[in-house]
């Protein structure tokens, strides 16, 4: 199955990663947590869970990327096309 760019219409389509937001909600979960699991040692166990929870919704919404124009876009959702290209 063949992906084309809703900007341009290139078929030279590439998945990158949301790296930021991957270590954003994944560490910022981690010291949320950390701070309740000081007064509450039951939270110390989630502490996994949350990362285990984040890898899997990081590695089941991988954005896709126009090699062409460089414009990237979710699959599972509607293309926008007057943003979101990076120069």
């Amino acid at each position: 199955m063949l992906l084309e760019c809703p900007k341009c219409g290139s078929t030279k389509v590439v998945k990158i990663g949301q790296y930021g937001k991957f270590l954003g909600w994944g560490f910022g979960g981690t010291v949320f947590l950390g701070l309740i699991g000081i007064a509450y040692f039951i939270f110390m166990t989630i502490i996994p869970l949350w990362w285990l929870l984040c890898l899997g919704w990081y590695l089941k919404h991988p954005l896709l990327e126009c090699d062409k124009c460089h414009l990237e876009w979710d699959p599972h959702r509607p293309p926008s096309v007057a943003g979101g290209a990076r120069s």
